[in-house]
Order: structure tokens, then sequence, then C-alpha cells
């Protein structure tokens, strides 16, 4: 990877059913060796340079400029609040096996959205968010990859912030 580039992992980005590894991923290459199998080198050369375009592809887009708040009266707002929170962790507890890095990057960034907008402490958005992806952890996801899949998007929603402007009581 070049220097000043710091790419993630990613799943179809490229195209269906083309996942990369990047910072923070797990490969398994030659001279590894697992419960169900030995990896070997096929042919043996050096590493070549990550191509422009294809760094270009794996880099992630710049966040949008954050919405203007949304006004509504105060019981409002907080309800709307709890139902984006119960939507959110609903579907992250439910996701399907081969959906789950998805769907904790996405819970965690519209979490993080609410954190930076000073709806939501940070802390409340992991503790629901790491309880809500427990059923994830297994055979296939590490707890390692769970919690960098929250804090990863924590961090990219907390750019941009989602507040919610508290009229009256209604």
């Amino acid at each position: 990877m070049p220097d000043g580039l710091e790419l993630r992992n990613t799943q179809g980005r490229l195209g269906w059913k083309i996942d990369t590894r990047g910072h923070g991923g797990f490969v398994v290459g030659a001279g590894s060796v697992r419960g169900d199998g030995l990896y070997r080198v096929a042919r043996h050369g050096a590493v070549a340079a990550l191509p422009g375009w294809l760094g270009a592809a794996l880099t992630p887009p710049p966040p949008p400029p954050p919405a203007p708040p949304m006004e509504l009266p105060r019981r409002r707002a907080d309800a709307y609040l709890q139902k984006i929170l119960d939507d959110e962790l609903e579907e992250l507890a439910t996701a399907a096996p081969g959906t789950r890095h998805d769907a904790r990057l996405k819970a965690a960034r519209t979490l993080g959205r609410l954190v930076g907008g000073g709806e939501l402490d940070e802390t409340s958005a992991r503790t629901l968010l790491l309880a809500a992806a427990a059923g994830h952890i297994g055979a296939d996801t590490r707890e390692s990859e769970v919690v960098r899949d929250v804090e990863d998007g924590i961090a990219y929603g907390r750019q941009l912030p989602r507040t919610l402007r508290r009229g009256g009581p209604r």
C-alpha cells in the first residue's frame, strides 16, 4: 500500500463477491496452517505495487456535509430518537450471517451521527451496539472485529452530526 493511503476492509465495493483486506484486516497466506489445511506459495515473486486506479476505487468518499437539524416538538423528538435506536438495534441484532459486518457499520454510523450531534453519548451508543451485536461473535467472527466495526462506524458517523431541534412540549 502506498505511503499516506490507509485502506480498510471492503465487501462488494469493487464488485459482487469481491472482498478486500486493508488496515486491520485478517489475511491467510502462504505458510499459514489452519485446521482445514495448509497454504503454500504457488508462484514466487515480488509483491506488486497497488495500482493507482485500484487505490482510488477502494478509497471511501468523503462524508457529505451535515444536514440541517430537524425541528420537532420535544415529545415527538424524543420518540423519534427512540424509534431510530430501536430500529437500528433490532436490525443489527437480527442480521443474517454474511450481512453482519455491513449491519454493524450501518448501525454504528447511524448512532455515531447522533453522538456527533449531541443526541446520544458515546459510551451509551457503544454499549447498545455491542449488546445488539453480541450474537455475531462465533466461529467466523472474533469479538475484536465486532468492536472494531462499532468503533469505526461511530467515528465515521460522528463526522456527520445529526441533531434534532426540540420545540415546546406537545
